[in-house]
């Protein structure tokens, strides 16, 4: 972690500075200070928003035919 951070402020933040102005700085910092606060340092799960797609092939087809056709490229037809 030490590392990390350490190339942070070698070489990324001054880089940023130099392309950067004083009022996008402080905004950044605003924003990132916010960000921090309002974190609970662990990732959220966020739920799908949609049903998977049904890869099964239809099962009025044989096996065999169902087998080719999973197998495929692009999976099932």
């Amino acid at each position: 972690m030490t590392r990390h951070a350490g190339d942070e402020e070698a070489r990324l933040f001054p880089a940023v500075r130099a392309v950067t102005s004083e009022a996008e700085l402080r905004d950044l910092a605003v924003r990132a200070r916010e960000t921090k606060e309002s974190s609970t340092g662990r990732p959220r799960h966020q739920p799908p928003t949609e049903r998977p797609a049904d890869r099964l092939p239809p099962p009025e087809r044989s096996v065999v035919e169902r087998v080719r056709d999973f197998r495929a490229p692009g999976g099932p037809h």
